[in-house]
């Protein structure tokens, strides 16, 4: 197979339900999902076989976000819903059309950093149960 690569953006990540969407896309600089295996270790048994242990995945929302301060903005959006959990929706490429879909448990955005600069602020929200990965009908189709 000849090799494949998607570049990342123009995308969309977007926070809450239908109707009260916050779309993170524009004040995003950097984005990944990942996920880490959680595994038990293997049972012996008697006949020498290891039975394999259980896995849990655990997902993580990692980005760079460009501070703002405006009452409508996502860092006042990120205090206001501390410690909720939130639908969130991550398109990597439109043209791709892959998305990750899932639930995220709001952190408040760090403020500040150096002065006379354009502030960002790392994130790192903890998916609650697994992130889905999926290639849903193109948009408009």
């Amino acid at each position: 197979m000849p090799v494949r690569s998607t570049t990342l953006g123009p995308g969309v990540l977007e926070f809450g339900d239908t109707g009260s969407l916050m779309d993170f896309s524009c004040q995003v600089t950097a984005v990944t999902v990942s996920v880490e295996a959680d595994r038990d270790d293997p049972t012996p048994t008697l006949c020498g076989d290891n039975l394999v242990g259980e896995s849990t995945y655990n997902g993580t929302l990692e980005a760079t976000i460009v501070q703002d301060l405006e009452r409508d903005g996502v860092v006042a959006w990120s205090w206001e819903h501390k410690g909720e959990t939130v639908p969130v929706r991550f398109i990597p490429s439109t043209v791709a059309g892959a998305e990750v879909t899932g639930s995220v448990v709001v952190d408040p955005i760090s403020i500040g950093g150096d002065v006379k600069v354009r502030n960002t602020s790392d994130i790192s929200w903890a998916f609650a149960g697994e992130p889905v990965l999926s290639w849903p009908d193109p948009i408009g189709g």
